[in-house]
């Protein structure tokens, strides 16, 4: 059963994740040529969402790379893409406006940003090898029975547990995002009544590459218990 189980896992989530990022580029694709009626390029929506919040510290810069957006909260930067940074469609607007509801949640002290933070920089790159770690400390305590191994195999767990958290908390930080771009775009008029269901299904889009992130970890917290049993046993 933990065979069938360890093979099913995986490949669920890989079509999870699979679907997900097709769905996300496909809404983005359908949008990436329709101007919005703002009529500039996003990094300059960017700057007028976040002058009508008061956040006029915040910079906003290009960085390379596609779908590379983000907001920085230590430097107070918010970073563009470049094919987004000077795009004026409704699609790249919208994008823009998911990383100022960042910096608004920056501003406000909102507790899940934070606790995101501190899990990423726990974190770091620890939880990708973290299911290797566990099943090696496993497979080498019940070889050695030696305590070390099964120390090394806690501490697997333990990066799994990080990276389910910081993927279970990013999930509501996006969707929070998303909703305080989707008011504060309506509010300072950047988009039109017409144009609000296209960026609802926008920003939506931007959140759910978070749930990828989630279906993927709970993966591999799976696989890599199921076959750590299978080991023991």
């Amino acid at each position: 059963m933990a065979v069938i189980l360890a093979g099913a896992v995986p490949l669920a989530a890989m079509l999870a994740v699979l679907w997900t990022q097709y769905r996300v580029r496909n809404i983005f694709a359908r949008h990436a040529d329709i101007v919005s009626e703002f009529g500039h390029p996003a990094h300059l929506a960017a700057r007028y969402l976040l002058a009508s919040v008061g956040l006029r510290d915040v910079t906003v810069t290009p960085v390379p790379g596609t779908l590379t957006d983000h907001y920085d909260s230590g430097r107070r930067e918010l970073r563009l893409s470049e094919g987004v940074y000077a795009d004026d469609s409704i699609a790249a607007v919208a994008i823009a406006a998911h990383e100022v509801g960042h910096a608004m949640q920056d501003a406000l002290g909102h507790p899940l940003l934070r606790l995101r933070v501190l899990v990423a920089k726990a974190a770091s790159g620890f939880a990708a090898i973290a299911p290797l770690i566990m099943v090696a400390g496993l497979v080498g305590g019940i070889a050695t029975r030696h305590p070390t191994a099964f120390a090394i195999a806690a501490s697997g767990v333990v990066g799994l547990l990080l990276a389910l958290l910081l993927a279970a908390v990013a999930l509501p930080v996006e969707l929070d995002a998303s909703r305080r771009a989707q008011r504060s775009l309506e509010a300072a008029g950047i988009t039109t009544a017409a144009e609000g269901p296209r960026v609802r299904e926008l920003l939506h889009a931007a959140a759910l590459t978070y749930v990828a992130s989630l279906v993927g970890t709970l993966a591999r917290m799976l696989v890599g218990g199921l076959r750590g049993f299978g080991r023991i046993r």
